[in-house]
């Protein structure tokens, strides 16, 4: 096979080697064997079998072309063009599309047998089915027996995932998702805190990312028409084009009906078609505008869709964010008070949870009903916090109301990428002890005292500044100058 997809000798004999070097052995109760030389077939767990069995299942597929140039085979035809199907292969595991007739089953056998001998492979007609659309029972149990494998089910599962089932019925998915559950450890899940929950899962807004997703369908149809896969789209459904015209039908498929409704506004803003009428001999391509390779990322098409939805600020606010080198809790805190999604008495009231008229009030001025805006930025206590911190730099100015102007607000113009970083370090640290002095006056009854405050401030910012090594102050240094630590590289 190597030699007929055109592989040089040298080349094949590094392969060669590779095959007839290896040794292995056998564990038997729990002791290795000696070692020995495999004669046939590939390893399991070698990095080279997957490539190497490609390259030996081309065979299979160079057998059916064979078999349907001289008519032993039919093959299925799919949609308006007659696009015809008959292998599609992944890895080990093969599907056989065809008509449902006696020749096409013997025809099959006969290929797998030969397959067996050219290759040394053996198949595993246990683990192998049949089954027929259209097709009476009988038929189907006289195709089994030649086949000498079981009756396949509709739906079937193929690469884990139930085919010809309704994607939309839960009881397509539970399968899958006891399967994931069983992986998952849930008792460990019930450990790991919020923060270890969140950050360690890199959570997504899943519709968002499914959207982008989607999208690359279209891109990929656009740029790859005459791939079996793009000829069979364009064959049943009408290819790209049909994405943003004419109506749903009965005969679209769930999948094509979903990828429907992420252009069905006809709305072609992102979607450029850019017409080079200069030059006649160049073909008519797609630029994508978001990003930087003018070429379609699900990466790029993610954050664009989130900016849309939560605005263009957002995104860069908490890429910033998750890049600070603080306690995982402290980036959840910032998060959820950025959301307004913390425990705050608004919030609380919202839940039906009863709040005596008494202690409503915010805990530093006593004078207002506690949000999440009044409580860290509205506030004049926590106002007079926030110019303390700015102090360290010797800068005085009217702070931002708004959560993002205000984690963006520096107290220098020509701060760099690290100098930057540490001072949105103070920012977080100032959040999470207004928070902590907040939770202490309820939970603790601890009176709240402006100039301690400043004062914890000051040491979290320090100790988790100490969090990067690069970081050369020590906290007699940090005390008596912060500011200057924060500018500076060296002690």
């Amino acid at each position: 096979m190597l030699q007929r997809l055109g592989f040089d000798n040298k080349w094949r004999s590094w392969i060669e080697g590779c095959l007839r070097s290896s040794q292995v052995s056998v564990l038997i109760n729990g002791s290795p064997t000696s070692e020995f030389s495999p004669q046939r077939g590939l390893r399991q767990g070698d990095p080279l079998s997957p490539f190497l069995y490609v390259i030996v299942a081309e065979g299979l597929a160079g057998m059916m072309r064979s078999a349907v140039q001289k008519n032993l085979f039919t093959s299925y035809e799919v949609g308006a063009k007659r696009v015809a199907v008959n292998l599609l292969q992944f890895a080990d595991d093969t599907i056989f599309f065809g008509e449902p007739t006696i020749s096409n089953v013997i025809t099959i056998k006969s290929l797998l047998r030969c397959f067996e001998l050219v290759s040394g492979l053996k198949i595993n007609f246990y683990k192998s089915c049949c089954g027929a659309i259209g097709s009476n029972l009988s038929d189907l149990i006289r195709y089994a027996m030649v086949l000498n494998c079981k009756i396949m089910d509709i739906p079937f599962k193929y690469l884990g995932l139930p085919i010809g089932d309704n994607p939309r019925r839960q009881s397509m998915w539970k399968p899958i998702i006891l399967k994931f559950e069983k992986k998952l450890a849930l008792w460990k899940n019930k450990l790991i805190s919020l923060a270890g929950r969140v950050c360690g899962l890199g959570i997504k807004d899943i519709s968002l990312f499914n959207k982008a997703l989607l999208g690359k369908w279209r891109w990929s149809m656009f740029h790859n028409e005459k791939n079996l896969w793009g000829d069979i789209l364009e064959s049943k459904y009408g290819g790209w084009r049909d994405l943003t015209s004419g109506e749903d039908n009965n005969f679209q498929s769930y999948w094509w009906k979903d990828l429907r409704k992420v252009y069905g506004n006809k709305d072609e803003e992102q979607w450029r078609l850019q017409g080079l009428q200069f030059d006649s001999h160049k073909k008519d391509y797609w630029k994508w505008l978001p990003g930087n390779t003018q070429a379609y990322t699900v990466k790029s098409t993610y954050g664009e869709l989130l900016s849309w939805k939560v605005g263009s600020e957002e995104v860069p606010f908490l890429k910033e964010l998750w890049s600070l080198k603080i306690p995982p809790k402290e980036k959840i805190l910032t998060w959820r008070m950025y959301f307004e999604s913390l425990p705050t008495i608004d919030n609380l009231k919202m839940r039906n949870i009863q709040i005596a008229q008494n202690e409503e009030r915010c805990r530093f001025c006593l004078e207002e009903i506690e949000t999440t805006t009044h409580l860290f930025f509205h506030c004049s206590k926590v106002d007079q916090v926030w110019k303390l911190c700015y102090k360290w730099a010797n800068f005085n100015t009217v702070l931002p109301a708004n959560a993002i102007q205000h984690f963006q607000q520096l107290p220098g113009h020509s701060y760099k990428n690290k100098q930057a970083s540490r001072w949105k370090i103070m920012w977080a640290a100032a959040v999470y002890n207004i928070w902590m002095t907040r939770n202490n006056n309820i939970f603790r009854g601890q009176e709240v005292d402006i100039q301690q405050l400043e004062q914890k401030i000051r040491f979290t910012t320090w100790s988790w500044l100490k969090m990067d090594k690069d970081f050369p102050f020590n906290y007699v240094q940090w005390e008596s100058a912060p500011g200057v630590c924060i500018t500076e590289d060296e002690g």
